[in-house]
């Protein structure tokens, strides 16, 4: 099959006119080096300008590589010295970025060449040579027919004849010089200008092409920046996509069958290393983790997360903080920033939850107030029953003795004694404190009148508060190992302030602290010091 003339016509399919045109073209191609010159620079033009629209390019590539015989500049690899095999033109593994890079080199090499001035030496033009050979033909023939026309008239050997001669040789070279060399002067100067011409074209096509892969990797930067705007990551690079490629290869080499548990665990540790560097660099690791296999990962591009991307995840976690912090406020309760807001009911409602600061110290007043005003009602019920009591002994004797044991040891005390020693005493007493109302109180006082005259509590029970408080004030002994709640007062002050936080009934917060290793002396010292008077 022919060769396609110009790239783009099918010798077999051609018209006559234009296999004409292909044929003159080919000759020009066979003998013109100028002319190919200019026709692949033409070529590569057309194919950049193919290229910027998306069209095919395949009969120019053909057309300049195989019948221009064009071999693209070979440039010096980046690491050294070793030059790259040619390619052609339209290689895909060249970046945009790379191909400008090369041409704006070659524009460098055509603006600092050294300019060779116009000079011209006859001896050296082979036209010149033939222009002296075709003189010297003409002198011999002059001569020839001047000898003839001597001959003829008889004065052969006259000085007429070498005269005559010497006028012929004078005309001829004369001629040379004076109207053939100056043509071939021109001719030649003709010539270095259409080569400074064609290399002014060609620093202009390499300066055509140059622009057209500039602007083409700056529509591609711009198109990048766009998908960086409107989702927040930016494409990791080479150095990501490398790490990445070696994280794949250990996935791979985890996820291959008969592999050990410690080849495994090995395999694992270098992923880690790996997913430590990709996050340094600010690439979102979520879908190369352990969890994920490699034919899912493999398939992720690495992105690196853009500082408006990172503002707005800033505003988020900021935006998460303020809605917990909202949400404790309303319940009391510590709970941890999340995204889904609705999760923070979920979370206040949980029984464990650990309580604020602020609630804990409500919760610490309220049980302080409601055990002063437990003991306020209690001390304020005793001391009317034991008036009433002390009034109804008939004998002064047995009533000076009640009073004194009141004063020592309390009305349970006194009356217990009064029990022991005269019953009729013990009797009227009882008697008085039964017959009044008030005085009943406090013989009922206990549980019972307390739940009579305080709010349900719904909180958490002293197993709860105590599986709490244990967790939070257990440490580990670093020699031995054992774990054990400190005996120090300061550690017993701040259980008894949290046990008090808690809010628990009266009578429970007591048993709590208790069971945390306080004595009843040390939780009377501590009501004692936060306004909490245990009473008789």
């Amino acid at each position: 099959m022919a060769a396609p003339g110009n790239g783009v016509v099918d010798y077999n399919t051609a018209t006559v006119d234009a296999k004409k045109k292909m044929a003159q073209n080919q000759l020009k191609i066979n003998t013109d080096p100028t002319y190919v010159q200019n026709e692949q620079q033409r070529a590569l033009k057309v194919i950049a300008d193919r290229q910027a629209q998306g069209l095919d390019v395949t009969a120019q590539q053909k057309y300049l590589n195989n019948q221009l015989g064009y071999k693209p500049p070979v440039m010096k690899a980046a690491s050294g010295n070793t030059e790259t095999a040619p390619r052609p033109v339209s290689t895909p593994t060249k970046t945009n970025n790379q191909q400008s890079s090369e041409y704006l080199d070659l524009m460098r090499q055509i603006a600092t060449r050294e300019v060779t001035p116009f000079s011209y030496d006859p001896k050296s033009d082979p036209a010149y040579q033939a222009a002296l050979q075709r003189a010297q033909g003409n002198i011999q023939s002059g001569n020839s027919a001047a000898q003839a026309e001597m001959s003829r008239r008889g004065i052969l050997n006259s000085t007429i004849t070498g005269d005559r001669m010497g006028e012929i040789a004078s005309q001829e070279m004369g001629n040379v010089e004076t109207q053939v060399v100056p043509q071939l002067m021109q001719q030649a100067y003709q010539r270095y200008m259409d080569q400074e011409n064609m290399k002014q074209q060609q620093f202009n096509n390499y300066g055509a092409l140059a622009d057209t892969y500039i602007k083409e990797d700056q529509r591609g930067i711009d198109n990048m920046n766009a998908r960086a705007d409107r989702t927040g990551y930016i494409p990791g690079g080479d150095e990501a996509q490398n790490l990445v490629n070696q994280l794949m290869g250990l996935k791979q080499q985890a996820e291959s069958p008969g592999i050990t548990a410690a080849d495994r665990t090995k395999l694992s540790n270098q992923a880690n290393g790996i997913r430590a560097m990709l996050s340094q660099m600010g690439v979102d690791i979520s879908k190369y983790g352990a969890d994920t296999n490699s034919s899912i990962a493999s398939q992720a591009t690495p992105m690196i997360r853009t500082i408006q991307g990172q503002q707005l995840d800033a505003q988020n976690r900021e935006a998460n903080v303020n809605a917990a912090q909202i949400y404790m406020n309303a319940t009391g309760r510590v709970l941890n920033p999340q995204s889904d807001w609705s999760g923070y009911i979920r979370q206040s409602q949980n029984p464990n939850a650990p309580l604020t600061s602020a609630q804990q110290n409500t919760n610490f007043n309220q049980g302080l107030l409601t055990r002063q005003q437990n003991t306020n009602e209690k001390q304020w019920s005793e001391e009317f029953a034991y008036k009433q009591a002390r009034d109804a002994i008939t004998d002064s004797q047995w009533q000076a003795k009640f009073d004194e044991d009141v004063q020592q040891f309390g009305l349970n005390y006194a009356l217990q004694q009064l029990q022991t020693d005269n019953d009729q005493a013990y009797r009227e007493a009882t008697l008085g404190i039964q017959q009044d109302e008030n005085s009943r109180a406090w013989l009922e006082y206990g549980d019972k009148s307390s739940a009579a005259t305080t709010p349900k509590y719904n909180g958490m029970t002293v197993n709860q508060a105590v599986d709490a408080l244990r967790q939070s004030f257990t440490v580990e002994n670093p020699t031995t190992g054992a774990k054990s709640i400190p005996n120090d007062p300061a550690t017993k002050e701040r259980i008894y302030q949290q046990t008090m936080a808690m809010g628990l009934p009266d009578g429970q917060d007591s048993q709590a602290m208790v069971v945390l290793g306080l004595t009843p002396a040390e939780i009377a010292s501590f009501d004692k010091k936060y306004g909490v008077s245990s009473g008789n």
